[in-house]
């Protein structure tokens, strides 16, 4: 008896989810965070409207959230769980000339060829700086295989360093890397590659008030990490000196 009431609970979360969700909205931190940028910086002002249910269902509702908060660029991990050809959709069509999508640690299953980009390199405040993404390395495990069927990931330790080399190697004077390992592996990752000016990361939540200096072969990482859901906004400021 006990287990077919816990059966019916579960159908009924099943059921319900779509609704709790679309009532949860508006009072998600993110809209919050929409509405002031859009404020100050979109002069049309035009209206955050609550999703629909298929928005919700291909994540079409974040896909413009990421357009509207002016995204420059960025590296995956939930959005995985759409299967790979609605990721391929997004990156493709939605971002396509307006957000980099970027990871170096996301290959085929079959030839070992890199998915997305791994990297792009950008002009910030004239200094050439390569932002270089890595992507949730267990997603196969995290979740069904099926979602992620013809792609492999991992941290990659290797490659990353050959990412490295070469951002540098084209002239990058800042390296950066996006990550969604969590802060205990970009910690690890931090101490044991070389080039990496800062790290950037996510996945774990943590709320850093300052970044951890990490040593490595090469010199020292920059780690830190924002927290989650609009709770904080992390500014980072470089001081470069020379050309490398």
């Amino acid at each position: 008896m006990e287990l077919l009431f816990g059966f019916a609970i579960i159908i009924l979360l099943f059921f319900v989810f779509r609704e709790i969700v679309m009532w949860y909205w508006k009072i998600n931190e993110i809209v919050k965070l929409l509405t002031e940028i859009r404020d100050g910086l979109n002069p049309d002002k035009r209206a955050i409207e609550k999703p629909s249910a298929n928005e919700i269902d291909d994540a079409q509702d974040m896909v413009d959230a990421c357009a509207l908060l002016g995204v420059d660029v960025m590296t995956g991990h939930w959005e995985f769980t759409l299967g790979m050809e609605r990721v391929n959709e997004i990156v493709k069509k939605d971002f396509a000339g307006q957000i980099d999508f970027v990871a170096h640690n996301v290959k085929t299953a079959d030839f070992g060829d890199l998915v997305f980009k791994p990297y792009v390199i950008k002009p910030i405040n004239g200094i050439p700086t390569a932002i270089i993404g890595q992507a949730f390395p267990y997603t196969p495990i995290a979740n069904p295989r099926y979602m992620v069927a013809d792609w492999e990931f991992g941290i990659q330790e290797d490659h990353l360093q050959t990412m490295i080399d070469e951002v540098r190697g084209k002239g990058a004077q800042v390296v950066v890397l996006l990550s969604h390992n969590g802060m205990d592996v970009d910690l690890k990752l931090a101490s044991r590659i070389s080039g990496i000016d800062a790290i950037l990361g996510g996945h774990t939540h943590d709320g850093m008030p300052v970044p951890v200096l990490v040593d490595n072969p090469g010199g020292k990482t920059v780690v830190t990490n924002a927290g989650s859901n609009g709770k904080f906004l992390a500014v980072l400021d470089l001081e470069v000196k020379g050309s490398g």
